[in-house]
This record gives C-alpha cells, structure tokens and sequence, in this order.
C-alpha cells in the first residue's frame, strides 16, 4: 500500500512516526507542534485523518473557522471496527479470496491478501477480516485474543477454512458513517487548509485517492493566486 506513495514522494523529505499535537495558525501558515517537542513550519495544513482527528488538530484555530463550516465537520461521525489479520492453513480457493462482503454478525468483510500478489510473487496465505460495527461497539473494552478468536470462529465457518496466528487491530474512526459531498473542503483565511479522506466524496478506496487528487489541485490552484 505504501508503493504509490514512495513513488510520488521522490525526493522529497518524508518524516515518519512523528505525533501531532496541534496545529498554531500565524500570518505565514501554520506552526505544526509534535508530541516530542518539535516544531514544523508550514504554508498550508492538508489534512488527510479522520474529521473527529483534524478537528484535534486544528483546535487552536476553530474559533476562526467559519461557524458553518464547523457543524458540517463536528457533524462527521464514524463507526469502530476490528481488522483480524490470520495466517491461512492451506491454500485458499474461492470467490471469496478477493473481497467478499458477508451477511453476519460479526463479519461484515473478508479478503485474502495472497490474491493481491502479481503474477510470479510468492506469499504466506494471509486472511483479513473486519467485524460490523456492532460486534466491534459490543466488544470494544472485551481482551483482544478472545476478539481474535471469535472473529476466527466466525470466518472459518463462514469460510471453510483453517486459521492460525491470528490478531486483531481496533480501529475507533474505521469507516465513516457519514460523509461531506465535496471530494475535499479548503478552509480559508491567513492559515489556509485543506481537508480530504474517506469522509469526502464518494468514499471506499477509488473515493479516498480521488479526494487526494482534489486536495492537492485545491493547494495548487489557491497557491497560484
């Protein structure tokens, strides 16, 4: 998943694992502070986390921000979700293996990562499932290893397959539940910013990378007047 973002980077200075803590508007841009101390300048905010995250971020400049334009994103709401990620025993066949919604309780999504491997790659069978919101409310404060080993219940009678070294990823902003119609939203004013992800436009994979693309020609055309 990290290809096509490599790609793009080039040259460019990528920080990794570096904490926000908030973001400081000043008449130049942004002052963005990191939770080790840090301090990075910037022009313009593009911010790609969930809504409920960016809010976070930009708190010291909400009461700058247009009244309307604040519901509109205070009015953003997500559902949880766990990811069981499963060695597979045993080769995997199936329609299933590329993406599958299912109609249960505690499944709502599976796929087998080894169908995603170009031709002449070589893999373990690794599975990935997420729950339904509600089996991940239900049971989000339940010890993780009783989580795994219901969602691999789950899966390998829905399935017919054979699990094994499974672990799960609690995800609290997993899936919007609602979304804002435009592909990205530029917020104006002497600290700009721009805001984009699954929680604008169309959604799902194709909807996140086109809200990118809007993000970006929003930063370049505003940039350019």
């Amino acid at each position: 998943m990290s290809a096509v973002a490599r790609a793009l980077a080039g040259d460019l200075r990528v920080i990794h694992e570096a904490r926000v803590l908030e973001a400081l508007p000043n008449d130049g841009g942004w002052n963005v502070r990191l939770v080790d101390g840090g301090e990075l300048p910037c022009r313009v905010l593009a911010l790609s986390s969930p809504v409920p995250q960016s809010l976070e971020i930009l708190r010291p400049a909400l009461n700058e921000m247009d009244p309307v334009v604040r519901l509109r994103l205070e009015g953003v709401d997500y559902d949880p979700g766990y990811a069981l990620l499963a060695k597979l025993k045993g080769a995997a066949i199936g329609s299933w293996r590329s993406g599958m919604t299912l109609a249960d309780e505690r499944i709502a999504w599976v796929a087998d990562n080894q169908s995603k491997l170009r031709p002449g790659e070589i893999g373990d069978g690794a599975l990935v499932a997420q729950s339904t919101p509600h089996f991940a409310r239900e049971h989000e404060h339940e010890d993780r290893k009783v989580v795994a080993d219901l969602m691999a219940e789950s899966v390998e009678a829905l399935l017919g397959v054979r699990l094994e070294e499974q672990r799960v990823h609690w995800w609290k902003y997993a899936a919007p539940s609602s979304r804002l119609a435009e592909r990205a939203l530029w917020l104006d004013g002497p600290s700009p910013a721009v805001l984009c992800g699954d929680a604008f436009g169309e959604g799902m994979v194709e909807g996140a990378l086109l809200s990118g693309l809007a993000a970006s020609e929003l930063v370049l055309s505003r940039l350019a007047e």
